[in-house]
């Protein structure tokens, strides 16, 4: 079963860690699979997601997507991880896929309604 974390491109922290989503284990296990059950445990819900190449995430927010079930010991991370675990996670973990966040929301809403 894999083990995702996602990092997020605009602030580099962890975004979330499946290790933490117990649900995740009853879902079909894509890393879109893993942002959506996140986002449902943060009650967010405005946001679709799709699979990019790396080099797209240079211009729009997302995040990194990798595998760590081959990392024993790892304990479940969060946002406040250390910078020495995220480069633990980015140098030995599995890069899986760069998601593309995508605001369902059209530019004439605003949150004020």
């Amino acid at each position: 079963m894999p083990r995702f974390i996602l990092i997020d491109t605009y602030t580099g922290n962890i975004a979330g860690d499946t290790a933490r989503l117990p649900v995740f284990a009853l879902t079909e296990q894509t890393p879109i699979d893993a942002i959506r059950v996140l986002d449902e445990s943060n009650r967010e819900t405005r946001f679709d997601y799709k699979i990019v190449p790396l080099r797209r995430l240079d211009w729009c927010d997302g995040y990194l997507v990798y595998d760590v079930s081959h990392l024993d010991g790892l304990p479940p991370v969060d946002g406040g991880a250390e910078q020495a675990t995220i480069d633990l996670i980015e140098l030995e973990g599995r890069f899986v896929c760069a998601l593309q966040t995508i605001d369902r929301r059209s530019p004439d809403d605003d949150d004020d309604h």
